[in-house]
């Protein structure tokens, strides 16, 4: 992009903003490393949010020392509402253990007698601050001109056209600190961090697309499609259909089951009619040896009856 052109986008962004937005009042008494550490409560976090967590911070800790030796989880679980809670703990944790292993103190406040150049060459020995609490240490602390931009402000850059791809993966915009001027940095960082937030929470809303349309007409082009966010959507109810399937197989398990018992109870009953059969046998045997009994005895009637008709025939 041209340097006039972005000159005049970030020139209009400045006056849009005003008409929407308010200024977020800066606390005058916060030393250099709150400054730093409020910055990483900050980055891709609401205002709000950012002045929670480090309140909680400042009130339910004893002092720094006591942050510097407590566990990242247990950090993070403390200032879990953050977008990124996980890494805020981390940074925040790593930030006052370089400071104290560098003069075993959290006083940095000497820095702000020296000059710009000599306390960002002390604050880098202390350890990397993300580049968007540096900015505000700068800015608030250090009383220099350092715009800070996190990674949503980086993609709203980028989808108002003021920086490009490569810019963004540089985590640079250029020209930004000459356009804006310093005496304004403060009150266009507030504002545009505010609609950098919204942005980022609400991509396709009606009222944050019609600021940026505001701004530049030709951002329509730029701005997210809402046909990704359904396609994602659509990929879960296919899942959804092919779990029935999964749960029948069970099924068929418990029938092979049920017919394998009851398979093995007509062989059990096969088993207990086979040995009961020889019991039947025995009483056709004991059956058979009865009836030659009667046979003799009515042979014996018959003999006797012969006998006698014999002997009355002389007569």
């Amino acid at each position: 992009m041209a340097a006039t052109n972005r000159s005049n986008i970030l020139t209009k962004l400045h006056r849009v903003l005003k008409k929407h937005y308010k200024p977020v009042p800066i606390d005058p008494n916060r030393t250099l490393l709150e400054h730093a550490i409020h910055g990483i409560c900050l980055e891709n976090a609401p205002d709000e949010a950012a002045d929670r967590a480090y309140g909680i911070l400042k009130t339910e800790f004893f002092d720094w020392n006591e942050i510097r030796v407590t566990t990242v989880k247990e950090l993070a679980e403390t200032i879990n509402f953050l977008p990124n809670a996980n890494r805020a703990a981390s940074k925040i944790k790593r930030f006052l253990q370089n400071v104290f292993e560098s003069q075993y103190s959290f006083d940095i406040e000497i820095l702000r007698k020296a000059t710009l150049k000599v306390a960002l060459k002390k604050i880098e020995e202390y350890g990397p601050l993300p580049p968007f609490a540096l900015s505000r240490v700068i800015q608030l602390g250090l009383g220099g001109h350092s715009i800070p931009v996190d990674a949503l402000g980086m993609e709203l850059f980028f989808v108002l056209g003021v920086i490009t791809e490569e810019n963004k993966k540089k985590q640079v915009v250029p020209g930004l600190d000459r356009v804006i001027a310093k005496s304004k940095g403060i009150e266009f960082s507030t504002l545009y961090h505010q609609l950098a937030v919204a942005f980022g929470d609400s991509p396709y809303s009606n009222n944050i697309r019609a600021i940026l349309i505001e701004v530049d007409p030709e951002v329509k082009q730029r701005l997210p499609k809402r046909k990704a966010a359904t396609k994602k959507k659509a990929a879960p109810k296919k899942s959804a259909k092919k779990a029935p399937a999964k749960k029948a197989a069970p099924k068929k398990s418990a029938k092979k089951k049920t017919a394998a018992a009851t398979a093995k109870k007509t062989v059990k009953k096969k088993a207990a009619t086979k040995k009961a059969a020889p019991k039947k046998t025995g009483t056709k045997k004991t059956a058979a040896k009865k009836t030659p009994a009667i046979k003799t005895a009515t042979k014996k009637k018959t003999t006797a009856a012969t006998k006698s008709i014999s002997r009355k025939k002389p007569r």
